[in-house]
């Protein structure tokens, strides 16, 4: 159907090709966007299609610097806008949370819990001394 579709814009405007076939215009785009072929394994869509979405290597930086230790003091935001100013991941706060919500990533805690005390009354049921 695109090859019909590209024959006829010799003749008549594309927005007339569409029409007469019925078919809208963000449909035309999706299908024609589909016929380029991305061979990349890993990715589901290609990043070349749309030059919005992050690339693998931006992920990964994103999810090593939320994991990290070395970063651990820093907010998500703040997190984001310090990797703007070293250009690390030139990405949006949204998708700094999207990416963390996407994987599951936690970060990492350092909080040590004191040992429970030893010495004392032990019951094994309420109001039991």
């Amino acid at each position: 159907m695109l090859d019909a579709i590209a024959k006829s814009i010799a003749v008549v405007s594309l927005k007339e090709a569409l029409e007469t076939i019925g078919l809208s215009m963000a449909r035309y785009l999706s299908w024609s966007k589909r016929k380029i072929q991305c061979r990349l394994s890993d990715e589901v869509s290609c990043p070349k299609l749309t030059p919005t979405k992050i690339t693998t290597k931006e992920r990964t930086a994103i999810c090593d610097l939320v994991t990290s230790k070395k970063y651990l003091y820093f907010s998500i935001t703040s997190l984001a806008l310090f990797a703007k100013r070293r250009g690390l991941v030139f990405a949006s706060l949204t998708v700094w949370y999207r990416t963390v919500r996407e994987f599951s990533l936690r970060r990492p805690g350092i909080r040590i819990h004191p040992a429970k005390p030893k010495v004392g009354i032990r019951a094994s049921a309420a109001n039991q001394i």
